[in-house]
Protein backbone atom coordinates (compact mmCIF):
# COMPACT_ATOMS: atom_id res chain seq x y z
CA UNK A 1 0.00 0.00 0.00
CA UNK A 2 0.75 3.62 -0.17
CA UNK A 3 3.64 4.40 2.02
CA UNK A 4 3.24 6.81 5.18
CA UNK A 5 5.65 9.28 3.31
CA UNK A 6 3.92 10.23 0.81
CA UNK A 7 0.63 10.60 2.63
CA UNK A 8 2.99 13.24 4.90
CA UNK A 9 3.85 14.46 1.90
CA UNK A 10 0.90 15.50 0.15
CA UNK A 11 -0.50 16.92 3.12
CA UNK A 12 2.54 18.71 4.19
CA UNK A 13 2.46 19.94 0.48
CA UNK A 14 -1.23 20.41 0.49
CA UNK A 15 -2.06 22.46 3.55
CA UNK A 16 0.51 21.55 6.81
CA UNK A 17 3.45 24.29 5.38
CA UNK A 18 1.99 27.68 3.71
CA UNK A 19 3.09 28.41 0.54
CA UNK A 20 5.35 31.63 -0.04
CA UNK A 21 4.93 34.20 -2.59
CA UNK A 22 7.90 32.22 -4.68
CA UNK A 23 6.09 28.89 -3.73
CA UNK A 24 2.85 30.29 -5.67
CA UNK A 25 4.88 31.67 -8.59
CA UNK A 26 7.03 28.00 -9.32
CA UNK A 27 3.42 25.97 -8.71
CA UNK A 28 0.48 25.95 -11.31
CA UNK A 29 -2.14 24.19 -9.40
CA UNK A 30 -2.50 27.47 -6.81
CA UNK A 31 -5.46 29.01 -7.64
CA UNK A 32 -6.74 33.00 -6.24
CA UNK A 33 -10.47 32.78 -6.07
CA UNK A 34 -11.36 36.09 -7.46
CA UNK A 35 -12.95 38.63 -5.90
CA UNK A 36 -11.03 37.10 -2.41
CA UNK A 37 -8.24 36.83 -0.60
CA UNK A 38 -8.38 33.16 -0.85
CA UNK A 39 -5.47 30.65 -2.34
CA UNK A 40 -7.07 27.45 -3.36
CA UNK A 41 -4.76 24.35 -4.21
CA UNK A 42 -6.44 21.21 -5.96
CA UNK A 43 -4.25 18.13 -5.36
CA UNK A 44 -4.35 14.56 -5.47
CA UNK A 45 -2.95 10.78 -6.15
CA UNK A 46 -3.46 8.38 -8.23
CA UNK A 47 -2.20 5.08 -6.63
CA UNK A 48 -2.41 1.22 -7.73
CA UNK A 49 -1.07 -1.36 -5.50
CA UNK A 50 -0.71 -5.29 -5.48
CA UNK A 51 0.71 -7.61 -3.45
CA UNK A 52 1.66 -11.49 -3.06
CA UNK A 53 1.51 -13.69 -0.31
CA UNK A 54 3.50 -16.87 -0.63
CA UNK A 55 3.85 -19.65 2.01
CA UNK A 56 1.52 -18.15 4.06
CA UNK A 57 -0.61 -19.66 7.13
CA UNK A 58 -2.13 -16.28 7.90
CA UNK A 59 -4.45 -14.65 5.99
CA UNK A 60 -4.49 -11.27 6.65
CA UNK A 61 -5.36 -7.94 3.88
CA UNK A 62 -3.10 -5.42 6.00
CA UNK A 63 -0.40 -6.48 8.49
CA UNK A 64 -0.97 -8.74 10.95
CA UNK A 65 -3.14 -6.54 13.36
CA UNK A 66 -3.34 -3.17 11.54
CA UNK A 67 -6.70 -1.46 11.18
CA UNK A 68 -10.52 -3.79 11.72
CA UNK A 69 -8.24 -6.90 9.17
CA UNK A 70 -8.62 -10.01 12.40
CA UNK A 71 -5.85 -12.52 11.74
CA UNK A 72 -8.19 -14.77 13.71
CA UNK A 73 -10.46 -15.27 11.44
CA UNK A 74 -8.09 -17.43 9.07
CA UNK A 75 -9.20 -20.84 8.67
CA UNK A 76 -7.58 -23.18 5.74
CA UNK A 77 -6.31 -20.05 3.38
CA UNK A 78 -4.97 -20.72 0.92
CA UNK A 79 -1.15 -19.61 0.19
CA UNK A 80 0.17 -17.59 -3.20
CA UNK A 81 -2.44 -15.54 -3.08
CA UNK A 82 -2.06 -12.21 -5.55
CA UNK A 83 -4.93 -8.75 -5.00
CA UNK A 84 -4.44 -5.31 -6.60
CA UNK A 85 -6.36 -2.25 -6.10
CA UNK A 86 -6.13 1.52 -6.24
CA UNK A 87 -9.04 2.51 -3.87
CA UNK A 88 -6.48 4.03 -1.68
CA UNK A 89 -5.84 6.98 -5.03
CA UNK A 90 -7.00 10.49 -3.39
CA UNK A 91 -7.92 13.88 -4.28
CA UNK A 92 -8.20 16.77 -1.59
CA UNK A 93 -8.36 20.92 -1.96
CA UNK A 94 -7.48 23.29 0.92
CA UNK A 95 -7.75 26.89 1.18
CA UNK A 96 -5.87 29.82 2.64
CA UNK A 97 -7.67 32.94 3.80
CA UNK A 98 -5.22 35.32 5.70
CA UNK A 99 -6.60 36.88 8.74
CA UNK A 100 -5.63 39.89 10.77
CA UNK A 101 -6.55 38.77 14.13
CA UNK A 102 -7.04 34.70 13.62
CA UNK A 103 -4.08 34.69 12.15
CA UNK A 104 -4.25 32.45 8.44
CA UNK A 105 -7.43 30.38 8.34
CA UNK A 106 -6.13 26.98 5.91
CA UNK A 107 -9.15 24.33 5.47
CA UNK A 108 -8.42 20.96 3.87
CA UNK A 109 -10.86 18.56 2.83
CA UNK A 110 -9.43 14.92 1.51
CA UNK A 111 -11.21 11.76 0.37
CA UNK A 112 -9.94 8.51 -1.04
CA UNK A 113 -12.27 5.53 -2.56
CA UNK A 114 -12.23 2.21 0.02
CA UNK A 115 -15.19 2.98 1.28
CA UNK A 116 -16.60 -0.31 -0.54
CA UNK A 117 -13.82 -2.95 -0.46
CA UNK A 118 -15.25 -5.65 -1.61
CA UNK A 119 -17.06 -3.95 -4.82
CA UNK A 120 -15.53 -1.31 -6.96
CA UNK A 121 -15.14 1.48 -3.98
CA UNK A 122 -16.78 4.63 -3.12
CA UNK A 123 -15.50 8.22 -1.05
CA UNK A 124 -14.23 7.60 1.97
CA UNK A 125 -13.38 10.85 4.21
CA UNK A 126 -9.68 10.85 4.90
CA UNK A 127 -9.72 14.84 6.74
CA UNK A 128 -11.91 17.15 7.22
CA UNK A 129 -10.39 19.47 9.41
CA UNK A 130 -9.40 23.64 9.78
CA UNK A 131 -6.60 25.54 11.29
CA UNK A 132 -7.23 28.70 12.90
CA UNK A 133 -3.26 30.26 14.37
CA UNK A 134 -2.60 27.73 16.42
CA UNK A 135 -6.28 25.48 16.74
CA UNK A 136 -6.89 22.39 14.66
CA UNK A 137 -10.70 21.38 14.49
CA UNK A 138 -12.12 18.73 12.26
CA UNK A 139 -11.09 14.92 11.82
CA UNK A 140 -7.26 14.26 10.67
CA UNK A 141 -4.45 12.64 12.43
CA UNK A 142 -4.34 11.88 15.91
CA UNK A 143 -2.46 13.70 18.37
CA UNK A 144 -1.23 10.80 20.03
CA UNK A 145 0.83 9.69 16.61
CA UNK A 146 3.62 10.69 15.61
CA UNK A 147 4.23 10.67 11.87
CA UNK A 148 7.81 12.09 11.42
CA UNK A 149 8.62 8.96 14.01
CA UNK A 150 7.33 6.30 12.08
CA UNK A 151 8.93 3.95 9.14
CA UNK A 152 8.27 4.40 6.19
CA UNK A 153 6.90 1.00 4.19
CA UNK A 154 4.99 0.55 1.12
CA UNK A 155 2.34 -1.35 3.37
CA UNK A 156 0.11 1.62 4.35
CA UNK A 157 -0.89 0.81 7.47
CA UNK A 158 2.86 0.38 8.30
CA UNK A 159 4.95 -1.66 11.30
CA UNK A 160 2.71 -3.39 14.02
CA UNK A 161 3.80 -1.64 16.28
CA UNK A 162 3.65 1.85 15.93
CA UNK A 163 0.72 4.25 17.76
CA UNK A 164 -2.70 3.84 16.18
CA UNK A 165 -1.75 1.18 13.79
CA UNK A 166 -4.25 1.65 10.78
CA UNK A 167 -6.90 3.81 12.91
CA UNK A 168 -5.20 7.27 12.90
CA UNK A 169 -7.60 10.04 11.92
CA UNK A 170 -10.24 11.31 14.76
CA UNK A 171 -12.50 14.35 14.76
CA UNK A 172 -10.88 16.43 17.36
CA UNK A 173 -10.08 19.85 18.94
CA UNK A 174 -6.14 20.64 19.41
CA UNK A 175 -4.29 23.45 20.47
CA UNK A 176 -0.65 23.75 19.82
CA UNK A 177 1.37 26.37 22.48
CA UNK A 178 5.49 26.96 21.45
CA UNK A 179 7.48 27.12 24.27
CA UNK A 180 11.10 28.05 22.77
CA UNK A 181 11.57 28.19 18.96
CA UNK A 182 12.21 24.57 18.96
CA UNK A 183 9.77 22.99 21.10
CA UNK A 184 6.18 23.18 22.01
CA UNK A 185 3.15 21.46 23.74
CA UNK A 186 0.06 20.30 21.82
CA UNK A 187 -2.90 19.30 23.34
CA UNK A 188 -5.94 17.38 22.16
CA UNK A 189 -9.85 16.63 22.94
CA UNK A 190 -10.63 13.75 20.14
CA UNK A 191 -13.74 11.71 19.73
CA UNK A 192 -14.33 9.01 22.49
CA UNK A 193 -13.83 5.22 20.50
CA UNK A 194 -16.51 3.83 22.14
CA UNK A 195 -18.78 3.90 18.91
CA UNK A 196 -21.23 0.87 19.02
CA UNK A 197 -19.18 -1.37 16.18
CA UNK A 198 -16.19 -0.75 18.36
CA UNK A 199 -17.72 -1.72 21.34
CA UNK A 200 -18.78 -4.87 20.09
CA UNK A 201 -15.35 -5.43 18.74
CA UNK A 202 -13.70 -4.25 22.21
CA UNK A 203 -15.33 -5.49 24.96
CA UNK A 204 -16.88 -8.77 23.30
CA UNK A 205 -20.29 -8.03 24.09
CA UNK A 206 -23.21 -9.69 21.74
CA UNK A 207 -25.11 -7.92 19.32
CA UNK A 208 -28.46 -8.29 19.68
CA UNK A 209 -30.79 -9.42 17.27
CA UNK A 210 -33.11 -6.47 15.95
CA UNK A 211 -35.39 -5.12 16.64
CA UNK A 212 -34.92 -6.06 20.56
CA UNK A 213 -33.28 -3.22 22.01
CA UNK A 214 -29.34 -3.86 23.33
CA UNK A 215 -29.41 -5.27 27.04
CA UNK A 216 -26.40 -3.23 27.59
CA UNK A 217 -24.88 0.17 25.89
CA UNK A 218 -22.13 1.73 25.25
CA UNK A 219 -21.65 4.68 27.60
CA UNK A 220 -19.39 7.08 26.00
CA UNK A 221 -19.40 10.39 27.89
CA UNK A 222 -16.36 11.37 28.44
CA UNK A 223 -14.09 12.14 25.20
CA UNK A 224 -10.14 10.94 24.97
CA UNK A 225 -7.62 13.40 26.23
CA UNK A 226 -3.95 13.82 24.49
CA UNK A 227 -0.78 15.34 25.36
CA UNK A 228 2.32 16.19 23.54
CA UNK A 229 5.53 17.69 23.99
CA UNK A 230 8.10 17.74 20.84
CA UNK A 231 11.48 19.55 20.36
CA UNK A 232 12.83 19.45 17.39
CA UNK A 233 16.06 20.82 15.54
CA UNK A 234 18.52 20.39 12.16
CA UNK A 235 19.73 16.98 13.73
CA UNK A 236 15.68 15.85 14.04
CA UNK A 237 12.89 15.67 16.84
CA UNK A 238 12.26 13.87 20.11
CA UNK A 239 8.44 13.91 21.35
CA UNK A 240 6.87 12.38 24.64
CA UNK A 241 3.03 11.79 24.61
CA UNK A 242 0.31 10.58 27.38
CA UNK A 243 -3.00 9.84 26.72
CA UNK A 244 -6.28 8.92 28.59
CA UNK A 245 -9.28 7.54 27.41
CA UNK A 246 -12.89 6.16 29.12
CA UNK A 247 -14.63 2.94 28.81
CA UNK A 248 -17.98 3.35 29.83
CA UNK A 249 -21.40 0.66 29.72
CA UNK A 250 -24.69 1.65 30.71
CA UNK A 251 -28.17 -1.06 31.03
CA UNK A 252 -31.40 1.02 30.74
CA UNK A 253 -33.28 0.40 33.76
CA UNK A 254 -35.97 -2.63 33.21
CA UNK A 255 -38.93 -4.14 34.47
CA UNK A 256 -38.66 -2.69 37.83
CA UNK A 257 -34.61 -2.71 37.34
CA UNK A 258 -32.41 0.20 37.79
CA UNK A 259 -29.78 1.47 35.15
CA UNK A 260 -26.56 0.74 35.74
CA UNK A 261 -23.44 2.21 34.72
CA UNK A 262 -19.57 1.17 35.06
CA UNK A 263 -16.35 2.81 33.54
CA UNK A 264 -13.19 1.78 33.31
CA UNK A 265 -10.22 4.65 32.28
CA UNK A 266 -7.25 3.54 30.29
CA UNK A 267 -4.11 5.33 29.34
CA UNK A 268 -1.05 5.32 28.13
CA UNK A 269 2.56 7.08 27.51
CA UNK A 270 4.76 6.98 24.01
CA UNK A 271 8.40 8.07 23.38
CA UNK A 272 9.06 8.84 19.78
CA UNK A 273 11.56 10.65 17.77
CA UNK A 274 13.84 10.68 14.49
CA UNK A 275 18.10 11.66 14.43
CA UNK A 276 19.19 12.80 10.87
CA UNK A 277 22.42 10.99 10.25
CA UNK A 278 23.53 12.94 6.73
CA UNK A 279 21.19 11.95 4.19
CA UNK A 280 19.88 8.77 6.07
CA UNK A 281 17.89 8.80 8.74
CA UNK A 282 16.94 7.15 12.19
CA UNK A 283 13.22 6.71 13.65
CA UNK A 284 12.00 5.21 16.17
CA UNK A 285 8.84 4.98 18.74
CA UNK A 286 7.88 3.21 21.82
CA UNK A 287 4.84 2.67 23.85
CA UNK A 288 3.31 1.20 26.86
CA UNK A 289 -0.31 1.13 28.68
CA UNK A 290 -3.70 -0.70 29.31
CA UNK A 291 -7.03 0.04 27.46
CA UNK A 292 -5.46 1.76 24.26
CA UNK A 293 -8.18 0.05 21.43
CA UNK A 294 -7.89 2.31 18.65
CA UNK A 295 -5.03 4.29 20.02
CA UNK A 296 -2.87 1.29 19.99
CA UNK A 297 -3.51 -1.46 17.29
CA UNK A 298 -7.15 -1.48 16.92
CA UNK A 299 -8.20 -4.44 18.95
CA UNK A 300 -8.53 -5.76 22.75
CA UNK A 301 -8.75 -2.35 24.46
CA UNK A 302 -10.67 -3.07 27.38
CA UNK A 303 -13.20 -6.57 28.00
CA UNK A 304 -16.63 -6.34 29.41
CA UNK A 305 -17.97 -9.06 31.01
CA UNK A 306 -21.18 -8.43 32.71
CA UNK A 307 -23.11 -5.55 33.64
CA UNK A 308 -22.66 -6.73 37.40
CA UNK A 309 -18.99 -6.74 36.58
CA UNK A 310 -16.08 -4.28 36.38
CA UNK A 311 -14.09 -3.55 32.36
CA UNK A 312 -10.82 -5.47 31.81
CA UNK A 313 -8.22 -3.45 30.38
CA UNK A 314 -5.73 -5.19 28.57
CA UNK A 315 -2.16 -4.15 29.18
CA UNK A 316 0.06 -3.78 26.06
CA UNK A 317 2.91 -2.25 25.05
CA UNK A 318 4.63 -1.82 21.17
CA UNK A 319 7.63 -0.42 19.47
CA UNK A 320 9.00 -0.08 15.98
CA UNK A 321 11.93 1.51 14.50
CA UNK A 322 12.91 2.44 10.65
CA UNK A 323 16.22 3.12 8.86
CA UNK A 324 16.34 4.68 5.58
CA UNK A 325 19.31 4.72 3.75
CA UNK A 326 19.43 7.11 0.49
CA UNK A 327 21.58 5.94 -2.68
CA UNK A 328 20.87 8.76 -4.32
CA UNK A 329 18.81 11.62 -4.85
CA UNK A 330 15.89 9.48 -6.73
CA UNK A 331 16.85 5.82 -4.65
CA UNK A 332 16.05 5.22 -1.09
CA UNK A 333 15.74 2.06 0.98
CA UNK A 334 13.94 1.07 4.17
CA UNK A 335 14.68 -1.68 7.07
CA UNK A 336 11.59 -1.59 9.78
CA UNK A 337 10.88 -3.63 12.63
CA UNK A 338 7.66 -3.55 14.68
CA UNK A 339 5.99 -5.69 17.58
CA UNK A 340 3.34 -5.75 19.98
CA UNK A 341 2.60 -7.73 22.90
CA UNK A 342 -0.17 -8.02 25.43
CA UNK A 343 0.03 -9.04 29.08
CA UNK A 344 -1.24 -12.28 30.32
CA UNK A 345 -4.17 -11.02 32.57
CA UNK A 346 -7.64 -11.41 33.78
CA UNK A 347 -8.54 -10.14 30.11
CA UNK A 348 -6.92 -11.94 28.00
CA UNK A 349 -8.77 -15.42 26.24
CA UNK A 350 -7.34 -17.85 24.43
CA UNK A 351 -8.16 -16.61 21.15
CA UNK A 352 -6.77 -13.08 21.97
CA UNK A 353 -2.81 -11.84 20.43
CA UNK A 354 -0.40 -12.49 22.58
CA UNK A 355 2.37 -11.25 20.21
CA UNK A 356 2.90 -9.92 16.78
CA UNK A 357 6.11 -8.84 15.09
CA UNK A 358 6.61 -7.76 11.68
CA UNK A 359 9.59 -6.83 9.14
CA UNK A 360 10.06 -4.72 6.08
CA UNK A 361 13.01 -4.27 3.86
CA UNK A 362 11.95 -2.21 0.79
CA UNK A 363 13.21 0.82 -2.12
CA UNK A 364 11.69 3.45 -3.47
CA UNK A 365 12.88 4.73 -6.72
CA UNK A 366 11.62 8.45 -8.19
CA UNK A 367 10.65 7.69 -11.78
CA UNK A 368 10.09 11.64 -12.47
CA UNK A 369 9.46 14.49 -10.02
CA UNK A 370 5.53 13.05 -9.38
CA UNK A 371 5.85 9.55 -9.97
CA UNK A 372 7.38 7.02 -7.92
CA UNK A 373 7.70 2.99 -7.49
CA UNK A 374 7.66 1.17 -4.59
CA UNK A 375 8.67 -2.72 -3.81
CA UNK A 376 8.69 -3.85 -0.37
CA UNK A 377 9.32 -7.85 1.16
CA UNK A 378 7.08 -8.41 4.30
CA UNK A 379 7.56 -10.79 6.69
CA UNK A 380 4.85 -11.36 9.92
CA UNK A 381 4.60 -13.32 12.81
CA UNK A 382 1.98 -13.74 15.58
CA UNK A 383 1.19 -15.93 18.49
CA UNK A 384 -2.19 -16.29 20.54
CA UNK A 385 -2.55 -17.20 23.89
CA UNK A 386 -4.03 -20.56 22.99
CA UNK A 387 -2.35 -23.74 21.70
CA UNK A 388 -4.96 -24.19 19.32
CA UNK A 389 -6.89 -20.82 18.69
CA UNK A 390 -6.12 -20.52 15.06
CA UNK A 391 -6.90 -23.11 12.18
CA UNK A 392 -5.16 -22.89 9.02
CA UNK A 393 -3.19 -25.15 6.83
CA UNK A 394 -0.91 -26.77 8.90
CA UNK A 395 -3.47 -27.53 11.28
CA UNK A 396 -4.33 -26.24 14.60
CA UNK A 397 -1.92 -23.90 16.00
CA UNK A 398 -1.60 -20.98 17.83
CA UNK A 399 1.42 -19.36 15.79
CA UNK A 400 1.00 -18.23 12.33
CA UNK A 401 3.21 -16.43 9.90
CA UNK A 402 3.30 -15.22 6.73
CA UNK A 403 5.22 -13.84 3.72
CA UNK A 404 4.30 -11.44 0.99
CA UNK A 405 5.96 -8.80 -2.13
CA UNK A 406 3.72 -5.56 -2.45
CA UNK A 407 4.47 -3.86 -5.43
CA UNK A 408 3.18 0.09 -5.71
CA UNK A 409 3.36 2.54 -8.21
CA UNK A 410 2.13 6.27 -6.93
CA UNK A 411 1.89 9.77 -9.46
CA UNK A 412 0.93 12.63 -7.12
CA UNK A 413 -0.20 16.26 -8.83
Amino acid sequence: MMSRRLSRAVLAAGLMALPSAADEKTTPNYLALPGTDTRLRIYGVAWINSWYYFDENLKDTGCLVAGKADPLNAVSTPDRQFGMTAKNSRIGFTTTTPSAWLGDVIILVEMDFSRDQAKNGGFNLRHAYATIGNWTLGYTWSNWLDLEGNGETVDMNGPVGQACNGTSRFTQVRCRFPITRRSSLAFSVEQNQMAWEQFQDVVNAPKPAPPAPPATLPDARYPTVTAAYTFSDRRGHVALRAMEQNYGAYTPPAKGNPEYRINRWGGAVQLSGGLRLGKDQLVGSVYTGEGLGEYGTGIQGMRFVGVDQPFLPYRNYGWQAGYTHAWTDKVRSNLVLGAVAFSDNAAALPTNIQDATNCFVNTFVKLSRNVELGLEYGYENLHTFGSTAVTHRGGASGQNQSNKLQVSLTATF
